[in-house]
């Protein structure tokens, strides 16, 4: 249990550090990016591989580039969820939950907070 308060503790800095960085993507402040994290985690849990398999054709015509467009959904699904947490337009979600990625990435690998 520590070690997924931790990694909600990690997207949610990484969700203030692409708030900072975009214009489109707003966060009110760490608490809103907290409660984000914990919908993200059950969202990339329950809702992500039913769009990923029901999308799955479209996601193999494009060669994979799809799923840049199932996290822009899914980041714009939170945004709508969580108060404190905004979204401007759907450039932003998808260009917020790429930075929110390659953001996450790093501060796990720095935090070793990875699974191995």
């Amino acid at each position: 249990m520590s070690k997924f308060l931790v990694r909600c503790f990690v997207f949610a800095l990484a969700l203030m550090a692409t708030s900072y960085l975009l214009g489109s993507v707003e966060v009110t402040g760490f608490v809103a990016a907290f409660i984000a994290a914990i919908i993200f985690a059950g969202f990339n849990t329950i809702i992500k591989p039913i769009l990923f398999i029901l999308s799955l054709p479209i996601t193999i015509l494009t060669f994979g580039l799809f799923t840049l467009v199932l996290n822009g959904i899914i980041f714009s699904m939170v945004a709508g969820l969580v108060p404190g947490f905004e979204v401007y337009s759907f450039s932003g979600a998808i260009f917020g939950s790429i930075i929110v990625s390659i953001i996450n990435m790093i501060l796990s690998n720095f935090l070793d907070v990875n699974d191995k």
